[in-house]
C-alpha cells in the first residue's frame, strides 16, 4: 500500500517489518502506550488540580469579603451601608436554617441565596446552578454519605415545614454540609426569615484587606467582615508531576530504543541481503525509522484516551471517593495532543537512533556467514 502510494520501497519494508510479526509489535504498542498514557496523565494532572484549587466558586469561596450580621443588628442598616461602598463589584445575601431528613440523626444546612451567585462566580462542580423554586445545589460529601444523586428529589422540614428539594448540581462546599437553595425556597418555610450574611465580590483593583479594615472601623457593632484571604501553591505538585514526566520521558526512550534494536537483532539476515541488492545507508535509517514511527503512532492512538481515562479514574474514582470531592477532569486540546504525539515521535526517533546507525554498519559477509 505504501508504495502504491508513491512512497519509497523502503518505507514498505520498514511498515512490514511491524506485520511480520504482529504479536511483538502488539506487546512493543502495548508497552509504549502505557508510557504515552502516563504522560497524558502527567500533562493534564497538574493543571487539571490547580484548576481545581483556583476555582474558588464549586467550594463555596466565590467571594472575596464575608460580611456578618451582628445579633440584633438591623439588616437595612448593614444594607444601607454597603450601598454607599463602591468597591463591590457584585453581592448577595444569605441565611441559613436546619433542614432535617427523614431517618437522620443530624439535621443538614440549607443556605439561601439572595442574589445573582452565578454572576458572582458561583457554580456546581457536577451538574448545574439551581435556576428555580426547589432546586438545590448539594455539597459533593454530604451526597456521597446519604447516597444522593443528581436528579433525585430529597424529602425533609424547616421549622416544621416541608420542604421537597430536587438536586440539580453538586458542589465541593467547605462552607453549607447540606444544600444550598434560592432565596425563595427557604422563604417558603421560614417566610420572617431575613438574609444575615453578605458575600462580596470586589473590584480588581481594591485592595482586600485595607477594605475590610476600612468598613469593620465604620460598621462599629452593627457587623463583622473577613477577609477570606485565599491563595494556592501549585509549586510542589507541579514539581512533582515534572519529576514524574521526565521519569516517563525516559522510560519511554529506553523502552522504544531496546524494542527497536532488538527487532533490528531478529532481522540482521533480511538486512544484509537488502544491503547485498543495493539498499543504501540511507534507506536502511528509513526503513528503521518507518517501523519505529508506525508503533509510536498506534501506540499515542490507544496511549492519550488511556491516559485520560486514568485520570479520571484516580481523581474522581480514587481521591474523590475519598474525600468526597467532585473535580472537573481536564482534557487535552489541539494543541497538547499534537505537542504529545510530535514528542512521542521525537523520542522514537531518538532511540531508533542508535539501532539505524548499527544497521547501516552491518558486516554483510560476516553476517551471513553466521547465518
Amino acid at each position: 500500500m505504501i508504495v502504491r502510494m508513491g512512497l519509497p520501497r523502503h518505507f514498505g519494508l520498514g511498515a512490514a517489518a511491524v506485520v511480520d510479526r504482529p504479536v511483538r509489535a502488539l506487546l512493543t504498542v502495548g508497552a509504549v502506550a502505557a508510557c504515552m498514557a502516563a504522560l497524558t496523565f502527567a500533562a493534564t494532572f497538574g493543571p487539571t488540580m490547580d484548576g481545581f484549587i483556583k476555582d474558588r466558586g464549586t467550594w463555596g469561596g466565590a467571594q472575596d469579603v464575608t460580611v456578618f450580621k451582628a445579633p440584633g443588628g438591623s439588616p437595612d442598616q448593614v444594607q444601607s451601608l454597603l450601598s454607599q461602598r463602591p468597591e463591590i463589584a457584585f453581592s448577595v445575601k444569605t441565611s441559613g436554617a436546619r433542614y432535617v431528613m427523614p431517618g437522620q440523626a443530624k439535621a443538614l444546612a440549607v443556605m439561601g441565596v439572595h442574589g445573582d451567585a452565578e454572576a458572582m462566580g458561583f457554580r456546581a462542580a457536577k451538574g448545574r446552578w439551581f435556576a428555580a423554586p426547589g432546586e438545590a445545589v448539594m455539597n459533593a460529601f454530604t451526597a456521597k454519605e446519604l447516597g444522593i444523586k443528581l436528579g433525585d428529589t430529597v424529602r425533609g422540614t424547616v421549622s416544621g415545614t416541608e420542604m421537597r428539594l430536587t438536586v440539580v448540581g453538586l458542589m465541593n462546599d467547605i462552607d453549607v454540609r447540606g444544600f444550598r437553595v434560592d432565596w425563595s425556597t427557604l422563604a417558603a418555610a421560614t417566610p420572617h426569615m431575613q438574609p444575615d450574611t453578605h458575600l462580596l465580590r470586589l473590584k480588581e483593583s481594591v485592595s482586600h484587606q485595607e477594605f475590610v479594615d476600612s468598613l469593620n472601623a465604620r460598621a462599629g457593632d452593627l457587623m463583622l467582615a473577613t477577609f477570606l484571604g485565599y491563595e494556592a501553591d501549585m509549586t510542589p505538585i507541579d514539581r512533582t508531576i515534572g519529576g514524574l514526566s521526565a521519569v516517563i520521558v525516559l522510560l519511554a526512550v529506553v523502552g522504544t530504543f531496546n524494542t527497536t534494536l532488538l527487532a533490528m537483532r531478529e532481522r540482521l539476515r533480511d538486512t544484509a541481503i537488502l544491503k547485498t541488492l543495493g539498499m543504501t545507508g540511507a534507506q536502511i535509517t528509513g526503513m528503521v525509522f518507518t517501523f519505529a514511527g508506525i508503533l509510536t503512532v498506534a501506540a499515542t492512538a490507544v496511549g492519550i484516551p488511556l491516559g485520560l481515562w486514568m485520570q479520571e479514574k484516580v481523581i474522581n474514582d480514587g481521591i474523590g471517593v475519598v474525600s468526597g470531592f467532585v473535580v472537573d477532569v481536564g482534557i487535552l486540546d489541539v494543541r497538547s495532543v499534537v505537542l504529545i504525539v510530535a514528542g512521542a515521535l521525537a523520542v522514537t526517533f531518538l532511540g531508533a537512533l542508535v539501532p539505524a546507525r548499527r544497521a547501516r554498519r552491518l558486516p554483510v559477509a560476516a553476517v551471513l556467514r553466521s547465518e
